[in-house]
């Protein structure tokens, strides 16, 4: 909220290198999701694509569906900044159903 996107990476690649370290993969798929919004703030589009493909992987093998639908929001709000509203569109309706 105050703008600090660096500091929060920082504070997100902590958090998952200790979920990564105790074995909680779900975790790791939030963290990768929750720093999307940091990524995308600094235009780090490429990695914020990357972090999404990776946390999708998680959620899809823990057939986690709230986490796929919050994952959506995000990958819309990437592509949506891109200016590729039809494909932000997509995402959002997925994310909605």
């Amino acid at each position: 909220m105050r703008g600090r996107y660096h500091e929060a990476l920082e504070h997100y690649a902590a958090a998952r290198t200790l979920f990564q370290s105790l074995g909680r993969d779900v975790d790791v798929a939030r963290t990768l999701n929750g720093a999307i919004q940091s990524l995308i703030c600094l235009g780090r589009y490429e990695e914020a694509l990357a972090s999404a493909h990776e946390a999708r992987a998680i959620f899809d093998r823990h057939r986690n569906a709230l986490g796929l639908a919050r994952l959506d929001c995000n990958v819309g709000n990437i592509l949506h900044r891109q200016d590729r509203f039809d494909e932000a569109l997509t995402f959002y309706r997925r994310a909605h159903e």
